[in-house]
């Protein structure tokens, strides 16, 4: 059998290099130049901006994280703005994606075991994925077609146009030319529409007693469990959340 680690890590981060007096509402457009391929409702800036921190930032942390290993991520300093509430909880001020869509379409991944999980099975003498727990499967992605995908926060407007300067891609399979980044424009706008937006609703997951504290029906409407802050593959910050309509359309 493959064995994963439930070890947890903790992860003590530098001074911050971002400026929170500089934080402002902004919107961040993605110019796209290939269909955007998704495994997951939306695309959540905050967990986009966590990774180009890391990767622009503290490269030495991102080499060495194992998605086998859940790792506190909480103290890490990024240009947005926290929302807390409770005793110690906190959302960002990020939204999740907005598809300008044009079209929809799904496709087939072929999923396969990993080489690196092979060391870890005992007795290992031959890895047969047509059949047994080593399997090879397919997993249906969708496919958007849009020429812009666009996210709203509260942060640090220069601060973010660097760190995403360096973005080429979004979404799955990034190697393969999906969701190609042809241009990226960060701008001020008048009001914070990150967590709320006047027309599109719950801009991004909100645990039901934050949605209650804002005023959003927290037992009505779209919701579901599922994570509210990066990492977004933790478990442990699954809570019943408001949730955005559909695919972020």
């Amino acid at each position: 059998m493959v064995t994963r680690k439930t070890s947890s890590r903790t992860i003590k981060f530098p001074s911050n290099p971002f400026n929170s007096e500089a934080f402002e509402p902004l919107e961040v457009r993605f110019e796209l130049g290939a269909p955007v391929m998704l495994s997951y409702p939306w695309i959540m800036f905050d967990a986009l901006v966590a990774h180009a921190v890391l990767e622009q930032h503290f490269p030495d942390v991102l080499t060495s994280l194992d998605s086998r290993v859940v790792v506190d991520l909480s103290e890490m300093p990024l240009p947005l703005e926290k929302y807390t509430f409770g005793s110690n909880d906190f959302i960002y001020h990020a939204s999740c994606s907005r598809f300008d869509v044009k079209g929809t379409a799904t496709a087939n991944i072929r999923k396969r075991i990993c080489e690196s999980d092979t060391s870890r099975i005992e007795n290992l003498k031959k890895v047969d994925i047509v059949r047994g727990p080593l399997k090879a499967y397919d997993m249906r992605m969708i496919t958007i077609t849009a020429p812009t995908c666009t996210f709203y926060c509260k942060g640090d407007k220069d601060a973010l146009a660097s760190l995403l300067a360096g973005v080429t891609g979004l979404g799955k399979k990034r190697a393969a030319g999906f969701g190609r980044v042809m241009n990226v424009t960060v701008a001020m706008m008048d009001a914070d529409t990150s967590i709320v937006h006047p027309t599109f609703g719950v801009n991004r997951p909100v645990p039901v007693p934050l949605a209650e504290q804002l005023g959003l029906p927290g037992a009505s409407g779209n919701v579901a469990l599922l994570a509210y802050k990066p990492p977004y593959w933790d478990k442990s910050s699954h809570a019943l959340c408001r949730v955005p309509d559909g695919f972020g359309a």
